[in-house]
């Protein structure tokens, strides 16, 4: 056995300066302890025992130069120095840091053994070249400190202390919050350089200053706080994020673009709505931009498998969350976004929209709060022309999906996608206050808005494939026209000749419960189906018919005490639509049709033109109680039969 006797002597006055002595000795200083003999006997040979036992990942801490102080907790910071000593020359595995060391600007070499260990301290003022397989502990680097060579950060995960980087907190300057933007994207940055996945923050209450306009989607994401690949943002109700308050009509808090596999988890996004400058501004082209209706606290480009969850989203210019292009479709290569997640978050008083989605697919919008969208009323002119403040701008929806389509001709086969979006789940979340409305999907394919909570209109617009079901939509005091809406037809008002097409098909509504609403439901499109539905205390019309083909409703159930509630409102035109096994309780009339199915020379679509008089609805086997039949003035096609009629 070969023993170091210069190493065991080191420790032994080691263990002597920070021996815990009999309360006999507690007057002599421990730098200068005189043990007696025998004692000196003992810890020598137990020293002698304890080195020799150790093993190869024997862990080395390096002694800092005051003599009085002992080993620190990991939760504080030492403001001690080092003494001079060379990092190459430690032969163990693993060394603990618990003063700084000074590099005053020269470069060390890390060996390939070494893991650097925070226990305090802190490394600054020069340069760091790690061997392969060399790692560090995130607390022990500095803004000072340049990492070289094959850097590896221990665990992976970064953990921030604001003040030792130099972020500064609470209202600041633009050059401050500059900085503070600066510095964490350095950050994260060097945490990605390091092989490192995770960035935590807990207390932080910071401006961070983004914004610009003429800029590109990269750019705009650049000018940001953003990502990369395969990394975690931990955030806790302690961390706040904010937006320095700008004139800028575009930006954007914090980003995704063309990465994979991030989460961004906890933490307070906060917009500068508020505090915002409203005064117009002229893009490149000249373009007034006075609305200021664009910047965003979060965004993703053209991303894939990302994840948002338990994030709070508060007072944005714009919009709180936005899944949105990375550019134009129809250029080729163009990234798109891909298995998006947004879970648990909450996002309030955000000034456009709460959520827009413009393109993406296979997007999951689950178990959030999404409120107080878009209120405020718009102050006006003498003449009339609004005068932009943080009061809400259009569309004012929780939830908003809209992406930008136009069309070659009036031909379905002529559109153009710039933008898509398809494969989208809204499941489990909460609509309230929203000023516009919960949801409106102008345009999609295949979406799910299943099991919400809403206080006001959930609809779909040119929208096909998709599906509203076992909501529960109570209405607000101050929304009260429309429940449930399950399309639109698409329509040209300088279209002559041809046949004009639905573009909403294929729609779904289904197990819903609707409360006090002036019209309960609003059936168009083609080929849907509307079913197992329970629509109570309306104050007009449970079930409206307008432009519908292809379509079945039945086994639906209508309750009101209100003195006008009424049954079926048909109206313009209805072919092939099926109502049937319903179940009316109202206290006016069942039907109102005037002018249904019956020529108009305004109608562009000459196929419904030519045809409309072999138009047909079929309503029966139906149970009624109400006040009266109710209307059927000038209109054709429309059988009843077999219905349980009771006025």
């Amino acid at each position: 056995m070969r023993i170091n006797f210069l190493y065991l002597s080191y420790h032994i006055q080691f263990y002597k300066r920070h021996l815990v002595l009999p309360n006999n000795l507690k007057h002599h200083t421990q730098t200068n302890i005189q043990l007696p003999m025998k004692l000196n006997i003992y810890f020598s040979l137990f020293m002698l025992i304890f080195i020799t036992s150790c093993t190869s990942d024997e862990v080395e801490q390096f002694e800092i130069t005051d003599k009085n102080s002992t080993h620190l907790n990991l939760k504080q910071f030492s403001n001690r120095t080092c003494r001079q000593f060379d990092l190459s020359l430690i032969k163990k595995s693993r060394f603990l840091l618990n003063c700084i060391m000074d590099l005053k600007g020269e470069t060390v070499n890390v060996p390939s053994h070494l893991r650097l260990i925070y226990d305090g301290g802190q490394i600054i003022n020069g340069t760091l070249v790690f061997s392969p397989g060399a790692t560090i502990d995130s607390h022990l680097l500095s803004p000072s400190l340049t990492l070289e060579g094959s850097p590896t950060l221990n665990n992976g995960v970064f953990e921030l202390v604001p003040f030792r980087w130099g972020i500064i907190e609470g209202i600041t300057t633009d050059v401050n919050a500059q900085k503070n933007k600066e510095i964490l994207q350095k950050i994260i940055d060097m945490i990605k350089k390091t092989n490192g996945h995770t960035l935590k923050i807990d207390k932080l209450d910071a401006y961070f200053k983004v914004g610009g306009i003429n800029l590109s989607p990269k750019q705009y994401s650049e000018n940001s706080i953003h990502l990369p690949s395969d990394f975690t943002l931990e955030m806790t109700n302690n961390t706040f994020i904010r937006m320095q308050p700008t004139h800028f009509p575009y930006a954007n808090l914090m980003s995704t673009y063309d990465v994979d596999n991030v989460t961004i988890r906890g933490g307070n996004l906060v917009g500068d709505r508020y505090k915002h400058d409203y005064s117009d501004i002229l893009d490149i082209n000249g373009i007034s931009r006075k609305s200021h209706e664009w910047p965003t606290l979060l965004i993703t480009k053209g991303s894939r498998n990302v994840r948002f969850e338990n994030v709070h989203m508060s007072q944005s210019t714009g919009d709180g969350f936005v899944a949105g292009s990375a550019g134009f479709r129809i250029k080729q290569n163009t990234p798109l976004n891909k298995k998006v997640l947004l879970i648990g978050c909450t996002i309030t008083d955000c000034r456009r929209n709460g959520i827009s989605i413009t393109d993406g697919e296979d997007i999951t919008i689950e178990n959030n709060i999404i409120e107080h969208t878009g209120e405020g009323e718009a102050i006006r002119d003498s003449s009339g022309k609004r005068i932009y403040d943080a009061a809400g701008v259009a569309p004012r929806f929780g939830l908003d999906i809209e992406p930008y389509v136009s069309y070659g001709n009036f031909a379905k086969s002529s559109e153009i996608r710039y933008e898509w979006v398809e494969n989208v789940k809204v499941i489990n979340n909460r609509f309230t206050n929203n000023k516009a409305g919960s949801i409106i999907v102008y345009k999609a394919d295949n979406v799910l808005v299943d099991n919400n909570f809403s206080d006001a209109v959930i609809a779909l617009n040119d929208t096909s494939n998709s599906t509203i079901s076992n909501n529960t939509l109570e209405a607000r005091p101050d929304f009260k026209s429309i429940g449930l809406s399950s399309g639109d037809e698409r329509r040209y008002v300088n279209f002559k000749g041809g046949a004009m097409q639905q573009y909403a098909v294929n729609n779904t509504i289904v197990g819903n419960t609707v409360r006090g609403f002036s019209i309960a439901i609003i059936v168009n499109g083609s080929g849907g189906e509307v079913y197992h539905n329970r629509v109570y205390n309306y104050s007009y019309m449970g079930l409206k018919v307008d432009r519908v083909e292809d379509t079945n409703i039945h086994d639906n159930q209508y309750t009101s005490s209100s003195s006008n509630s009424q049954g079926i409102l048909l109206t313009r035109y209805a072919n092939n639509v099926n109502i049937y096994n319903e179940t009316f309780t109202i206290k006016s009339g069942f039907i109102d049709s005037h002018r249904c199915n019956i020529y108009n020379s305004s109608f562009k679509d000459t196929r419904i033109r030519d045809n409309i008089s072999s138009f047909k609805v079929r309503i029966y086997n139906n149970v009624v109680n109400a006040r009266k039949l109710g209307r059927l003035t000038n209109s054709s096609g429309i059988e009843l039969s077999n219905n349980d009629m009771t006025f």
